[in-house]
């Protein structure tokens, strides 16, 4: 199981050891941290953690530890994976079309005619995203245009 985690730790040296230490004891891996000491607030800086837990740790046994080493745990959630996927439609494209699909970017030209070419980022759950642009193909492939995908991503 995947961990997110937001700890507050004092501005200062050896803080985030305790942190390390504590994940370290129950055999937990670190995929990722964001340490932001400029976002500091009373010389209390966040970090967010992504950790990946061993099948016999639970989420319980993490906040354990961490709080045993005297560290503020501010959040803890099971991580939901999620997915980035960048297409291109061209052809006619109907922007009130892209107001129905969730986009996390969306660059270039629709002109009033509907046609033109549309780079389109798509960020979330894997089976919502597949569903999405399941759906928009199939709205632009109807209009003779096409929506081209990064190899492996074609239906």
């Amino acid at each position: 199981m995947r961990l997110e985690l937001t700890v507050k730790l004092p501005d200062k040296p050896g803080e985030l050891l305790k942190v390390l230490e504590a994940l370290a004891s129950e055999g937990v891996n670190i995929v990722s941290i964001v340490h932001e000491r400029e976002k500091a607030v009373e010389e209390v800086v966040p970090v967010d953690l992504v950790v990946e837990l061993p099948s016999h740790v639970s989420a319980q046994r993490v906040r354990e530890a961490l709080e045993s080493k005297g560290v503020t745990l501010v959040r803890i959630e099971e991580a939901v994976e999620k997915v980035k996927v960048t297409a291109i439609a061209v052809g006619k494209v109907n922007s009130g079309l892209l107001s129905k699909v969730k986009l996390a970017g969306f660059e270039g030209e629709v002109k009033p005619s509907g046609e033109g070419a549309v780079k389109l980022a798509f960020e979330g759950e894997p089976d919502e995203v597949r569903s999405v642009i399941r759906e928009l193909k199939r709205e632009i492939e109807e209009r003779c245009g096409i929506l081209i995908l990064p190899i492996g991503e074609e239906d």
